[in-house]
């Protein structure tokens, strides 16, 4: 078990993981994230740690959708729907999204689509 989802389970009310490619993971000193499967055992280990802790109440997970790429660069958003649906479904509370464009008139245009094609579905 990382030191990150330890000091999540005993000391937090919170873990923040993010997607992580098997490269990046062990630059970063952490376990990959590549899939909500992964993501769902990490929470799994964080959950069994607090109940092992004696650790109750609220807790929160945050994790960036893994197909939010996809999507940002103008894929369908069906894949997007799913993945934030079943994420939710394995106890992700809330999501981080980053739109990276060269203008704010850019970027207020895709969070238009993105509340047209994702939020009105959710």
């Amino acid at each position: 078990i990382s030191r990150a989802i330890r000091r999540a389970a005993e000391l937090g009310d919170g873990w923040s993981p993010f997607p992580t490619a098997p490269g990046l993971a062990s630059a970063a000193k952490t376990a990959a994230i590549t899939s909500v499967d992964d993501l769902e055992r990490g929470i799994g280990r964080v959950r069994e740690l607090r109940e092992k802790t004696g650790r109750t109440g609220p807790f929160d997970v945050c994790c960036g959708p893994f197909s939010w790429g996809a999507y940002h660069g103008g894929g369908p958003a069906e894949p997007l729907i799913a993945e934030l649906r079943a994420m939710a479904d394995i106890g992700v509370t809330w999501s981080t999204l980053g739109f990276r464009n060269d203008s704010v008139t850019e970027t207020c245009c895709d969070i238009e689509r993105f509340a047209a094609d994702v939020v009105a579905h959710l």
